[in-house]
């Protein structure tokens, strides 16, 4: 039980009785010894001005006439707690449940919340559905880990399997940035074996582990200007820009899609949509763009539209056997 439950606890034992509370019961409504109780009780009135009275009966639940005590963090509204069990669900719906001991302890308490208030909170997460599509299913066992190395800025070591080479290198990273990205988590950090930022994805690290050293802090610009300004995934500043032309019955849904912070969108006077998209990396690009098939032109550059037009010559070869 961590400080913030047996703050609640305490005060909600005290509460419930009229009558002083004996220190070995509250001891034993605790689970732990007496000694502790006396000092969760002063740190409890040093901390949160708790009015806690004391006698030789035991302790006692004595707010003044004008006082409305509140713990903090603990008032939560009915509609925060739904938002809560809301993000649990779609964070569930990911191919690998992250922190899964710190949400359920999460999940209990603002279920526990609900029914103060006659809600059936299991009742629902019934009636919530997320849907993801070709996420990558691996477990994250070490996730926890990474997180607190990203907050007190600590160096990470792990064996990082390279899809590309498909050969496993051990990697010592500084963490910069946590993404969360189509459905799959990524650490942006500095590679000291290459020295250079580089993206890793988590469901091909192993054995990760923190360490003493700090971590090498890069400042917003710099990350910005590695990272935000290329297409998806992939790190670099943008080289080139794609212009994508859009069927009219496409551009009702690709109008309201975002493709690239940067983009920009042209209405052509027909109906169809103009789409202006900077890149460096074109691998996803063209899996997004050939994601469309007949309902998308590549005007420029021609580099992009002749990886377009040979991916689909390829695709087509496949069915002329």
């Amino acid at each position: 039980m961590d400080k913030w439950e047996r703050f609640h606890r305490l005060q909600t034992l005290l509460e419930a009785h009229r009558q002083p509370l004996p220190l070995k019961q509250l001891a034993d409504r605790l689970e732990c010894d007496p000694a502790t109780v006396k000092r969760l009780v002063a740190e409890f009135r040093a901390k949160h001005d708790a009015p806690i009275a004391s006698s030789r009966a035991g302790y006692a639940w004595r707010p003044r006439p004008d006082q409305r005590f509140e713990l903090p963090g603990t008032w939560l509204g009915q509609a925060e707690l739904l938002a809560l069990m809301v993000l649990d669900n779609a964070l569930a719906s990911l191919g690998s449940r992250v922190l899964e001991r710190e949400f359920k302890a999460l999940r209990k308490r603002v279920q526990g919340l609900l029914k103060q208030d006659a809600f059936d909170g299991e009742d629902f997460v019934r009636r919530l559905r997320v849907v993801s599509s070709r996420q990558r299913v691996a477990a994250l066992p070490f996730f926890a880990d990474l997180v607190l190395a990203l907050q007190q800025r600590r160096r990470l070591q792990f064996d990082y399997f390279s899809r590309s080479r498909a050969a496993t290198e051990l990697r010592i990273v500084s963490p910069q940035r946590l993404v969360l990205y189509r459905d799959n988590w990524y650490l942006d950090g500095w590679c000291h074996a290459r020295n250079g930022l580089r993206t890793f994805s988590l469901d091909a690290v192993q054995r990760c582990q923190k360490l003493s050293e700090a971590a090498v802090d890069l400042s917003e610009a710099e990350l910005d200007g590695h990272f935000t300004h290329s297409y998806g995934i992939f790190s670099g500043g943008a080289v080139a820009k794609a212009i994508l032309r859009f069927s009219a019955e496409a551009a009702r849904w690709v109008s309201a899609e975002v493709w690239h912070p940067d983009q920009q969108c042209v209405d052509l006077p027909d109906g169809r949509l103009q789409l202006h998209v900077p890149y460096a990396n074109p691998t996803e690009l063209l899996r997004d763009v050939l994601a469309w098939g007949e309902q998308v032109e590549v005007v420029a550059p021609a580099s992009l539209r002749a990886a377009v037009r040979e991916r689909l010559q390829a695709a087509l070869v496949q069915y002329q056997k």
